[in-house]
């Protein structure tokens, strides 16, 4: 069984943890674009996991911090 999957939520789609561990704030309004991640970061793991939420909650809300610098801040926050 894999780890994360995809779940109807209350606007759309979600991606879910089995395991309950990591909080994944993704939703998606389309059911293939939800399953593409859901085999993303079930292939490559929190990398993945944390590489989407950096694109999608701190880059484009143009903090000016580089991926690589807020990965070594953050990543006590994904393991």
């Amino acid at each position: 069984m894999e780890r994360y999957y995809v779940g109807k939520g209350n606007y759309g789609y979600v991606i879910r943890d089995s395991e309950k561990l990591l909080p994944l704030p993704f939703s998606y309004i389309s059911i293939h674009n939800a399953n593409r991640d859901c085999e993303k970061f079930n292939k490559f793991g929190t990398d993945a996991i944390m590489e989407e939420y950096y694109i999608h909650k701190i880059a484009g809300k143009g903090s000016g911090i580089t991926y690589k610098k807020w990965k070594e801040e953050n990543k006590h926050l994904f393991e």
